[in-house]
């Protein structure tokens, strides 16, 4: 059985979007996975950005070269239409208006539990030391600010 993975959020609210995509975005988009196969599908708006910053082995596919329609169930129907798996993993918080049109077209999809992209829960020493340095500047920064109001005289 050939499977897939494919998941429809905002990069900047779904850590699982942002490992998979290394792309930024707010507004929601798709990344699907298959075969060895990695793609976003983005909106001609985001399309030059998304080809700068999608992760490495990540295709980017503006959303028009899939379908006329801008509607995104109609977008992912056509990209999964190419990309062929016999099951589609989705996360927990998959869309279900998009769940139910695509279910409704044939596909099969199951929610994977969490985590759903277990490489993510691993850290890289690079990321290791950017988080060691996020802490060591936030601490410097609570530190001043409780000088700060240590200091401050009150007028009463």
């Amino acid at each position: 059985m050939k499977k897939g993975i494919l998941i429809h959020a905002s990069s900047m609210t779904c850590p699982d979007m942002l490992y998979a995509s290394g792309f930024k975005c707010i507004d929601p988009f798709t990344y699907l996975e298959t075969g060895g196969f990695k793609a976003v599908i983005v909106s001609q708006m985001e399309y030059g950005r998304a080809a700068r910053e999608a992760a490495a082995g990540v295709s980017v596919v503006e959303a028009g070269s899939l379908t006329e329609s801008r509607d995104p169930r109609r977008i992912v129907r056509a990209a999964l239409s190419r990309h062929r798996a016999d099951l589609w993993e989705v996360p927990c918080g998959f869309p279900y208006y998009m769940a139910e049109y695509l279910v409704s077209k044939g596909f099969q999809l199951k929610c994977r539990r969490n985590p759903f992209l277990p490489a993510r829960e691993i850290k890289t020493p690079v990321q290791l030391a950017d988080i060691t340095e996020s802490l060591r500047l936030a601490e410097k920064g609570m530190r001043k600010a409780v000088d700060e109001i240590a200091a401050a005289k009150v007028d009463a």
